[in-house]
């Protein structure tokens, strides 16, 4: 190597016992020597890594895969990409070169951001934190300093005492215009620590492109020279701090004229109960709307302070109070469903969903197939309410007009009693009946009009849901009498001229008799080859003892 590279500090002579001037020049020299041998080196790998394909890839092309691999690993906020930069020459100044690498800001090391802002040139910056440290408000600083090239300002942060000055800085630095911004998501944590709110003339009320927006224990107060005439999709969970502001969410709402979705959450109930204006906001583009509240009162109350005339899903979610008794819970609820039915305007229904579920009891009302004018009512039935299905599904279904009643689809855990479903909707023009969990009596009433144990049907007792076109029943289990039951039920209907169009039936054989299995799937398959359907029928083993159709 030293006959290759000519090395200066072979030439001098020194040792420990040297002067302090002439160690001086030797290390001087040693040193230079070293750059000289590590400049070949280098050299030695470019020469070595042309050799390789992935060396010569053209940049545009490698930086399309640095792009996709940063894509990748967007949500790490170590950058793992970045080693990408580290692998040669040709890879780094192909990495430094493609500022569309460095546009996303995932941490806050101050080294990392500067470096960050200057490789991204003029490109707009995506920020997504996900919580604060105490090492990062340098680094923050510089990101609130360039808030002007931002496009999406993404964080996630614990609402904790230490960390409590800092996102009231954060927010409180929400003063520069954002030309640029579109999509803002703030979420801290805790719903019970105070409500942030935004300074006066916020992002000095400048924001152009600003079309989506969550807000979490932090809201916009105003006032508002310009309206967010671009905003599109508003998300605000007020929590449950006792310094919450009605005034400063109408306000907001009557600032944001062209939004189509507005979801609002609610932790706790309002304190006193906030009085609506005379006049409501008007949201006349607003096509979805959730409202998310544990009290009842409060749901009803904002949702009248609004006027929506095209919205066409709404989601009303209240939560019941268990020291209520059964009684005030059905009140409540009927309550919260007659402000759903209003908010649907005059469109008739024409189809209903009942989806019990643990605690909730939840009603989808559609107004046609294409899903337009959608109620979806949850209503928390609270742990220690004694209120059965049945009562409460009386209770609501009074306040729904069945006339138009086209489809009806029903969940496990429904009314028990026969003799709820033939009088409620057995003179519906129903089309449509979808069953999941098999409510027994439901089947009961389509099978036999009458009370008592189940029969074969005579030829005229079809005198209940004539209308109907579309049978569809899951997690029935057989046995030999109800299918030649059901056999019956559809032979009749066909004599009066009121056969299914459609009939989808899954259950199982629940049975240790093999032979008894294959006679009962030969009924069935004996069944549907009798009609004239486009029918599929199929035998699966299940376990040792069971078989599924």
């Amino acid at each position: 190597m030293h006959e290759s590279i000519p090395l200066l500090s072979y030439g001098l002579k020194a040792t420990c016992h040297s002067s302090d001037d002439v160690k001086a020049t030797v290390y001087a020299q040693i040193e230079c020597d070293i750059a000289s041998m590590q400049k070949a080196i280098r050299e030695l790998k470019t020469r070595h890594n042309s050799l390789s394909l992935t060396a010569r890839l053209p940049p545009d092309l490698l930086g399309n895969i640095f792009k996709w691999l940063a894509s990748m690993e967007r949500k790490n906020p170590s950058t793992p990409w970045v080693k990408v930069s580290f692998v040669c020459s040709h890879w780094r100044r192909t990495a430094l070169s493609c500022p569309a690498l460095w546009c996303f800001v995932r941490n806050l090391r101050p080294g990392w951001v500067a470096a960050l802002i200057a490789r991204s040139g003029v490109l707009p910056l995506c920020v997504n934190l996900a919580a604060f440290r105490s090492t990062d408000k340098q680094g923050l600083q510089m990101v609130l300093g360039d808030m002007d090239r931002v496009r999406k300002f993404i964080i996630n942060g614990p609402y904790l005492a230490p960390y409590q000055a800092d996102q009231n800085h954060v927010i409180h630095s929400m003063i520069r215009p954002v030309p640029l911004l579109e999509c803002l998501i703030i979420d801290f944590e805790s719903r019970t620590s105070p409500m942030i709110y935004f300074p006066d003339h916020a992002f000095a009320d400048h924001t152009p492109h600003l079309r989506t927006v969550q807000l979490k224990n932090c809201m916009f107060r105003g006032p508002y020279v310009t309206q967010f005439t671009a905003l599109r999709s508003l998300t605000l969970d007020v929590g449950s701090s006792n310094d919450r502001d009605w005034a400063a969410l109408h306000l907001l709402l009557s600032h944001t004229p062209n939004i189509t979705t507005l979801k609002i959450t609610i932790g706790s109930p309002f304190k006193p109960l906030f009085v609506p204006r005379a006049q409501p906001v008007q949201l006349l583009a607003l096509e979805h709307l959730s409202i998310d509240c544990c009290s009842t009162p409060d749901l009803v109350v904002l949702n009248s302070s609004l006027n929506h005339p095209i919205a066409t899903n709404l989601t009303f979610h209240a939560n019941s109070d268990s020291s209520r008794s059964a009684s005030e819970f059905i009140d409540s609820a009927r309550t919260l469903l007659r402000a759903a039915i209003l908010s649907r305007g005059p469109v008739p229904l024409h189809r209903l969903i009942v989806r019990p579920e643990d605690r909730l009891l939840i009603f989808v009302l559609n107004a046609d197939s294409a899903a337009r004018h959608l109620v979806e009512l949850q209503l928390g039935r609270g742990r220690h309410h004694n209120v059965s299905n049945t009562e409460l599904l009386k209770a609501l279904l009074e306040l729904i007009p069945m006339a138009e009643l086209k489809e009806l689809q029903l969940a496990d855990d429904a009314p028990p009693l026969r003799s709820f479903w033939t009088p409620t909707f057995g003179d519906s023009n129903l089309r449509s009946i979808k069953i999941s969990g098999v409510p027994t009596p439901l089947v009961e009433a389509l099978l036999n009009d009458a009370e008592g144990p189940i029969a074969i049907p005579s030829e005229d007792a079809i005198s209940s849901f004539r209308s109907l076109k579309t049978l569809q029943i899951r997690k029935w289990t057989f046995n030999k009498s109800e299918i030649g039951i059901f056999k019956s039920w559809l032979q009749n209907r066909r004599s009066q001229g009121l056969e299914l169009q459609r009939l989808h039936i899954q259950g199982k054989f629940v049975t240790t008799d093999t032979a008894e299995i294959g006679e009962q799937a030969g009924q069935l398959e004996a069944l549907v080859q009798e009609f004239t359907w486009d029918v599929q029928v199929k035998l699966v083993k299940v376990g040792s003892n069971k078989r599924r159709w």
